[in-house]
Formats: structure tokens, sequence, C-alpha cells
């Protein structure tokens, strides 16, 4: 009897040129179909054109590791913080660690993409490990504290109440002040007890 072997798949390796801008631009299209909010997107366009900008600067092509780890690199150790704003000038180097992992986190999502549409072989920044950021916790209000706020305006006008109803609504759900002002009449559902945001 005649033993048959399988043949194993081999690990494909992407051998087609990476170019950074067009991978960047149909990335975003693929953000938008997704309908992901305006915000988002322009979050993501912001940071990658940042990553662009440094990599078109330094001679880096964006698709490989040494890529990534010079620009996290630069922005945690060299970038002077707002040097890219028209009236914010500041002194200090290097961006907080916060806005690092926010830049890793983005590269990460970025190349996952890429990797998923066979545009690259692997994702340079996996292996950029996140920073640790320090502690900044803040301090909460006391019950008596909360209660005071909640009776500051006074129920028995319009803008007394409607101020009220706004503080409830912001401590009940943690949505954003924005959001809450961006409200419509037709983004709650009185029968469900709901908001639509």
């Amino acid at each position: 009897m005649k033993k048959f072997e399988f043949r194993r798949k081999t690990k494909s390796t992407i051998t087609k040129p990476f170019y950074l801008d067009q991978t960047i631009v149909r990335f975003l299209d693929a953000k938008r179909l997704q309908k992901r909010s305006d915000r988002t997107i322009k979050t993501y366009d912001r940071a990658l054109k940042h990553f662009t900008t440094y990599c078109n600067n330094h001679g880096l092509n964006g698709a490989d590791d040494a890529s990534v780890t010079a620009y996290i690199r630069y922005i945690s150790f060299e970038k002077v913080k707002w040097d890219d704003h028209p009236t914010s000038k500041s002194s200090i180097v290097g961006v907080s660690p916060r806005s690092v992992n926010n830049a890793i986190r983005f590269l990460r999502v970025f190349y996952n993409w890429a990797v998923a549409q066979k545009l690259i072989s692997h994702n340079p920044a996996e292996s950029i490990g996140i920073q640790k950021e320090p502690d900044n916790g803040f301090e909460l209000f006391t019950d008596d504290e909360v209660k005071q706020l909640l009776n500051a305006p006074n129920h028995r006008t319009y803008t007394g109440f409607r101020d009220y109803v706004m503080m409830l609504i912001l401590t009940d759900t943690g949505i954003r002040v924005s959001e809450l002002t961006s409200l419509k009449r037709g983004d709650f559902e009185l029968q469900y007890r709901q908001i639509i945001i």
C-alpha cells in the first residue's frame, strides 16, 4: 500500500513593494466604509501623516520594524512638544507616554489592516512595547459635594431645571459634555428609557 504525504502550506511572503502613502489612503477609505466617525478617521489621518512625514524625512519606507522603532524613539526623546502647532510653542522635549502609546496603537491597527489585506507580510509595530504611563489619578467628589452641585441650579426655572437634568445625565452615564450638548429630541427613547449617542 502506497503512503501519501500532504504538502504543508508554506508561509507566504509578500514580495511586492509597500507604498506607505497609498496604503494609508486605502486604510482611511476602509475605515470610512466601516462607518467610523469623522473624529476617528481624522485622528488616524493625523497620526499616520505624522508618521509618514517622519519616514519621508529620514529615508525610511515604513515597512520594517526599524522605521517604527526610530519613529517611537523620535517622539519619545527628540520631538519638541507642540513644534508642529502654529501658536502653542513649548521647549519640552518628548511627548507624553500616553501620546506615544496612542501612536503605537494607531500604527498597530493600521499595520494589522495592511497584513489582512496582504499589502505587507508582518506588522512592524507589533514588537513595540507600550510605555508606562504615570498614574494621574484624580480626586472624586464626596457624596455631600455631589448633593451641593445638584442643588445649585434653581429647579423652578427652565434653565435651572435643564442644567439639573444635564448634570444628572452626565453623572449617571459618563458621556462627554460635547456628546450631551449635541443630542437631539429624536435621540431619546422615552418608552425604553434610553438615549442614543
